[in-house]
């Protein structure tokens, strides 16, 4: 007679992301009324580059928290 043992996992727990990753995007820097100068139009044009590529970021780091937290709760790889 073959005795095999059981392993019993403790249940996964589903992690939260850190706060900040779930901060909404910026979105277009609103325009001033009337004509711009053309240093107006760059300070205005890098704010948005820079709020787009914060969200960027952010959101890449959020999509690999989910990735990684799911993979280790399937026990599968994680990145």
């Amino acid at each position: 007679m073959s005795t095999q043992s059981i392993k019993v996992l403790p249940p996964p727990t589903l992690s939260e992301p850190d706060r900040s990753l779930l901060v909404l995007c910026l979105g277009p820097v609103r325009l001033p009324k009337g004509e711009l100068k053309q240093k107006d139009v760059e300070r205005l044009w890098i704010s948005d580059r820079k709020a787009l590529i914060e969200c960027g970021s952010r959101l890449k780091v959020l999509r690999d928290f989910y990735h990684n937290r799911d993979a280790a709760i399937r026990g599968g790889k994680q990145k």
